[in-house]
């Protein structure tokens, strides 16, 4: 089938500013997004919010209490879990929630929704852990690698058969998502995705994060916290890489993109490459969130050398 790039920029375009049946956000994160942007609210008024939801008290509860965050002692209130991590990590914990019970698969026939929703966790995960070893925020970095394709689960709902094409293009030329994206559609995935999170009313970095994170041109990012989150989610992405096709260019690619921004930190990638299957394991059940099991780094960089 022969596209015409400009009407389907323009027809994508439109649906995101008009269309009533786009995903939506869930009421509940709007509140708490409200309230946590306020230093002087009451953390109770927060968990007030949470407690509504049944459903979500037990997420922040089982989140609070794993080795992800690494408390000694057991959270046993909401309102001590908000205290304690601290309103930026529950807005990010209860946004990440949201958005990885968003979609319908059955509404995107051009995407294997399974497989796209596992590498995006698996991105997640591994900007966690990046971060982690930095000494950054964590959770903002988890949301950013959530939310950074979520562009293409937009076009996979309304674009499919497009869509659909624009895989089988990088298959048969080679070319990367966003040169065949903008060929065939007239935009690429990053666009489509920073324009959804407009409209979420999103926090600015991760509006960033999402139109950036495949360029990796942190100049020309204007919000400072997206400027350090964008290298993480692009590493990221290229690790997840690595784990899935095992070959050497997928590793030549995450130690270039290392000691192109992180040779401060030394060694440290050959720890994150090891912990990472780890890593995805505790994320996997703390979510309860079905994903894989990824193959040990040693066996990888065997396959890959």
């Amino acid at each position: 089938m022969i596209w015409d790039p400009d009407q389907l920029r323009e027809k994508i375009i439109q649906t995101i500013l008009d269309a009533n049946d786009l995903p939506h956000l869930p009421e509940t994160v709007f509140r708490i997004m409200r309230l946590t942007a306020q230093e002087s609210t009451p953390a109770m008024a927060v968990a007030q919010v949470i407690l509504q939801s049944p459903t979500l008290t037990a997420k922040v509860l089982r989140y609070a209490n794993s080795p992800l965050c690494g408390f000694r002692q057991e959270i046993t209130s909401v309102q001590q879990a908000v205290v304690l991590l601290g309103f930026g990590a529950i807005r990010d914990l209860v946004l990440g929630l949201a958005l990885i019970n968003l979609y319908d698969a059955s509404r995107m026939p051009g995407l294997n929704y399974h497989r796209f929703l596992e590498f995006s966790f698996q991105c997640a995960a591994a900007a966690h852990l990046i971060a982690s070893k930095m000494g950054l925020d964590t959770e903002e970095v988890f949301i950013g690698g959530l939310l950074h394709d979520i562009g293409t689960l937009l076009l996979g709902q309304y674009q499919p058969q497009a869509l659909a094409s624009v895989f089988e293009d990088v298959r048969t030329t080679g070319d990367s998502i966003t040169q065949v994206e903008k060929r065939i559609l007239g935009l690429d995935h990053t666009l489509v995705g920073a324009l959804l999170a407009a409209r979420w009313r999103l926090p600015r970095m991760f509006i960033d994060v999402i139109r950036h994170h495949h360029e990796l041109n942190v100049e020309a990012i204007a919000d400072p916290t997206a400027g350090r989150i964008v290298p993480i989610i692009g590493l990221a992405d290229v690790i997840v890489r690595l784990f899935r096709r095992q070959r050497r260019q997928d590793l030549e690619a995450v130690m270039n993109l290392w000691y192109r921004f992180f040779r401060q930190f030394d060694d440290e990638i050959e720890s994150i490459l090891t912990r990472f299957p780890s890593h995805v394991a505790n994320f996997s059940f703390t979510f309860e969130t079905r994903v894989n099991p990824v193959d040990s780094y040693e066996d990888v960089a065997a396959n890959a050398a």
